[in-house]
Parts: C-alpha cells; sequence; structure tokens
C-alpha cells in the first residue's frame, strides 16, 4: 500500500494545481459547471480543510480558487 504524501507535499502539489486553475479560468477553459463539479475543486477543498484542521494558513492560490468555486454554486464543506 502506497504512503500518502506528507502534507507539506500535498500542499506545494495543491498550489500548482490552483494557479492551473486560475489561470484556466483567465483563458475561459475553466467555466462555471467545472467550478461546481470538478474533481480538482475537491482535491483543494481537500487540502485546505486538513490545514484548516490544524489550524494553518490555505495558500493564497487554493483560497481564491475556493471562494470562485462557492461564488459559482459549489457547495463547499465547512
Amino acid at each position: 500500500m502506497p504512503m500518502p504524501l506528507p502534507l507539506l507535499d500535498r500542499v506545494e502539489i495543491a498550489e500548482y494545481l490552483a494557479q492551473y486553475v486560475l489561470r484556466d479560468i483567465e483563458v475561459g477553459g475553466f467555466t462555471h459547471d467545472d467550478l461546481r463539479d470538478s474533481p480538482e475543486v475537491g482535491c483543494l477543498e481537500q487540502v485546505a480543510a486538513e490545514l484548516g484542521r490544524l489550524r494553518a494558513a490555505v495558500p493564497s492560490s487554493i483560497s481564491l480558487v475556493l471562494g470562485k468555486a462557492g461564488a459559482a454554486g459549489r457547495v463547499l464543506a465547512t
């Protein structure tokens, strides 16, 4: 069974993913439907939730994507 990545590695990967999503939103490749339903946003949400449980700061790129997803109608876990 593979070992899960350490949290710092997951956060770093999630930051890259969030930056990609933000760029894709800018060029129109990532729509409101994508923000509501995409597994990418779900991954970012999981990392943000784990950081929240640890009372650690969520990187701004991840917060921006989650904010846009919430504005698009995605129901985010609290």
